[in-house]
């Protein structure tokens, strides 16, 4: 499947692309690739923010935009892998046998899947009421944690929810 068929897929069944990208193996610099994707994605969905902040004051859209560039580009992938060290102590201290990098892909999958909620929610924060900008962070929030808890479980547990079958 493509990269945009597994994000969608993953959607309503992440632990089993997170599987199948287990098994291709899993590779340091494509999880770079994702974290620095998801840093240009995370600055696509900020530019109507962007625009709006601009017209009301008055300040230039290249000055934004490129505090905006620097953040999104720069810092975000940073916390994204201190985020990943985290989850990787914790799920270490649940006895998780998952590898760093496993782990590190894990939650840059999850980041990648919500990029699509992403980019809606950065729309609607710019043109909408606040309670709509709430349901769409909500959403946002919701896809991209259900997501992270399925690939960790996969990742650190990969048995767990499965039927065992028991040979007499």
């Amino acid at each position: 499947m493509s990269l945009v068929g597994d994000i969608f897929q993953s959607v309503i069944t992440p632990r089993k692309i997170m599987r199948k990208q287990m098994d291709a193996g899993i590779r340091e610099e494509q999880t770079l690739f994702y974290a620095l994707f998801f840093g240009a994605m995370h600055l696509v969905s900020q530019m109507p923010n962007i625009a709006v902040k601009a017209t009301k004051t008055e300040q230039s859209i290249a000055n934004l935009t490129a505090m905006q560039f620097a953040s999104s580009v720069f810092i975000t992938p940073l916390v994204i892998y201190g985020i990943a060290l985290i989850f990787h102590f914790i799920m270490r201290a649940f006895n998780g046998a998952g590898l760093g990098v496993q782990t590190r892909r894990a939650v840059f999958w999850a980041a990648i899947v919500s990029i699509p909620f992403m980019l809606i929610s950065g729309i609607v924060n710019s043109v909408a009421p606040f309670y709509y900008v709430l349901g769409a962070g909500a959403i946002t929030t919701l896809v991209f944690a259900w997501v992270l808890a399925a690939n960790l479980t996969e990742v650190h547990f990969p048995n767990s929810g499965k039927k065992q079958i028991k040979k007499i």
